[in-house]
């Protein structure tokens, strides 16, 4: 009976090794995708200041 006590603790040590090793790379793949998002949101933003600006010029060429 011994046997299948330390079989199935060996079993729920390796299985919540496992989920602690997913969940670092979870981790750590949010982080980089955290960074590729503020990149992009960046991108975003400056896209929209030139379109502003441009939107800004043209109506002002428009009534000068």
């Amino acid at each position: 009976m011994q046997g299948w006590i330390d079989l199935f603790r060996g079993l729920g040590e390796s299985l919540l090794t496992v989920l602690r090793a997913e969940v670092a790379t979870l981790q750590e793949d949010l982080s980089r995708s955290g960074r590729i998002a503020g990149g992009a949101l960046a991108l975003l933003g400056v896209a929209l200041i030139l379109l502003f600006w441009i939107l800004g010029l043209v109506i002002f060429t428009a009534v000068v």
